[in-house]
């Protein structure tokens, strides 16, 4: 990992669904700290940080597509336009009683994406397992016209302020005194 640091993926399995008139920020914050507080259960003595991605267009929250009609869906939605990439995260470390929580928002702007373009693309795997149906670190990555704030965040985790919740927590960089064994969990 790009910190310096070795995560263990815990899947949380809990249901990502959200609230009536519940707002993106509210989404991705509840979600991330569910998911943080479900493996900190499981995992007592760890470092836990469970996130949550979500691609958010005006009013619309895109999770990952379910199907090749959904993602073609999504590319034609953010086709053109300037989107949100918004992840919820929290950082829990139980036995030191540390809890972090926070939002990242990162904007991205599409290209005019062709038909074929989508079609080449829903064609891999790539799309299905990420939020909005693209991958910014790999062949979508051509689909992109501009990227305002952290572009880590919308590979995957918001590192910079991520690590600076690690150095607040007394776990980064790694020290003898800090022997947790980290978890992590990804949205």
């Amino acid at each position: 990992m790009q910190l310096g640091l070795h995560f263990e993926v815990i899947p949380s399995d809990i249901p990502e669904n959200g609230i009536e008139g519940e707002t993106h920020e509210s989404y991705v914050q509840r979600i991330a700290e569910l998911k943080a507080e479900c493996v900190g259960a499981k995992r007592k003595g760890s470092l836990v940080i469970g996130a949550d991605t979500v691609v958010v267009l005006g009013a619309l929250r895109l999770g990952k597509p379910a199907s090749r009609e959904e993602a073609r869906k999504m590319l034609r939605l953010l086709s053109g336009k300037r989107h949100d990439v918004m992840t919820g995260f929290a950082v829990t470390w139980l036995d030191q009683n540390f809890r972090a929580t926070g939002i990242e928002k990162t904007g991205v702007w599409f290209k005019n994406l062709k038909p074929a373009d989508v079609e080449r693309y829903i064609s891999y795997s790539e799309p299905y397992d990420k939020a909005g149906g693209y991958g910014i670190q790999g062949e979508a990555a051509s689909f992109i016209e501009k990227i305002e704030g952290e572009i880590s965040n919308v590979i995957g985790l918001p590192l910079l302020r991520i690590g600076d919740i690690l150095k607040k927590a007394g776990g980064f960089p790694i020290s003898k005194s800090f022997q947790p064994g980290l978890k992590a969990q990804a949205g």
